[in-house]
Formats: structure tokens, sequence, C-alpha cells
């Protein structure tokens, strides 16, 4: 019985070219909230997370962690008063 080798991403496909890694999907999440991300940028991680459901996750995550930090400064703002 013949094994599969894993796919190389540098390959000749246009499509490659087009995705992410996750590593490169989990920068740019970490980035928008630093910084405005371009179309390009943004239309790449929009895809990536389309189809990958631990990028996915990690943006809930993500959004969830900056949800509550905010929720906290805006108690600790109000808790000085």
């Amino acid at each position: 019985m013949e094994t599969q080798t894993p796919r190389n991403h540098s390959s000749s496909n246009p499509m490659h070219k087009m995705m992410l890694s996750c590593y490169k999907a989990t920068e740019l999440v970490s980035l928008s909230y630093e910084r405005k991300l371009s179309r390009g940028e943004q239309f790449k991680l929009y895809t990536h997370t389309m189809m990958c459901k631990g990028c996915r996750q990690f943006l809930k995550n993500t959004e969830i962690l900056d949800n509550m930090l905010q929720a906290h400064k805006e108690y600790e703002k109000n808790a000085k008063k």
C-alpha cells in the first residue's frame, strides 16, 4: 500500500499563494487590534477563517477576550470615580 506525502504549500498552484497559513492568519487577527488591516489582508483572513475551524475559533476567542478587557477597563475607570 502506498502512503501519501503531505502537499507542499509552496507548489505552483495559485490557490496556495492566496491561502494563508494558520500562523499568518492568527498573526493578522492579533494585528487587527493594533491597526486596520488592508483589504487584501482582510480578504485573505476572511477566506481562511471560512475554511479553518481552528482559526475561526481563535478569532472568536480573541474577540471575546477583547470584549472582556474593554469591560474591565470601563469597570476600573468607573470604580475610580
